[in-house]
């Protein structure tokens, strides 16, 4: 009987936590939702909370892990976590229907993104 050649099997999509961290763009993301001007339309709204989502999960892994580092109990470590644990819950928070709230939804993910972008590679903090 012949031998059949199987397919080699593809490796799938990389774990978020293994995804390389393009600051440029996530810092770029961030500017743009804390422009100052009039409120965005609720299309740009809805793009910049997907956008800053993404980032905020590529950057938890990451950010975890360096605070993981630090002594348990310190306040260094209690504060660091609770900026974690802020972040990981805003992105489980629906954007809301009202257009200013919103936009402060959106808002306080962007500083969230900031934050945790100390702690990626090639970030200064």
């Amino acid at each position: 009987m012949p031998a059949t050649a199987t397919p080699p099997e593809s490796p799938g999509p990389a774990p978020v936590d293994e995804l390389p961290v393009d600051v440029a763009t996530i810092r770029a993301t961030v500017d743009r939702a804390l422009e100052q001007g009039t409120l965005p339309a609720r299309e740009d709204l809805v793009e910049l909370e997907g956008l800053l989502r993404g980032h905020i999960q590529l950057l938890l892994p990451v950010a975890e892990a360096a605070v993981e580092q630090l002594a348990p109990g310190t306040v260094e470590y209690v504060g660091q976590r609770q900026v974690l644990n802020i972040a990981a819950y805003r992105t489980g928070r629906p954007l809301a229907h009202n257009r200013a709230t919103a936009h402060t939804h959106v808002r306080l993910l962007a500083h969230d993104a900031r934050a945790l972008l100390a702690y990626a590679p090639g970030a200064s903090r």
